[in-house]
């Protein structure tokens, strides 16, 4: 079975982030599920002022609202679903409060 790389663009949904897929087909469900995945990585980055991430080995999201976007609108849901999304958890778990910190100095 071949598939041949074509673009999908997803924007009916009125959302700004619209979906991007790269080589190959996927059905209407995926879809809806990879752009839930992406709200949810888009909120999480949001919450860390954009911040850039390296979520895997030499693969990273550049920082700033622009470059978060642009990651997310063309990631596919595996890449959302298991490395971007529990790295952003990650360090927001290992964040404190500003109230804590200063407590303690």
């Amino acid at each position: 079975m071949v598939f041949n790389a074509v673009t999908c663009v997803n924007l009916d949904n009125d959302s700004s982030l619209g979906s991007f897929v790269l080589g190959g087909y996927y059905e209407d469900e995926d879809m809806e599920l990879r752009d839930k995945w992406a709200a949810a990585c888009l909120k999480l980055a949001e919450e860390r002022n954009w911040e850039p991430i390296m979520f895997s080995t030499g693969q990273y999201v550049a920082g700033g609202q622009h470059g978060w976007r642009l990651f997310c609108g063309q990631a596919n849901l595996a890449r959302l679903r298991d490395y971007v999304y529990p790295k952003l958890t990650e360090l927001q778990d290992t964040r404190e409060p500003p109230e804590l910190l200063t407590e303690r100095t």
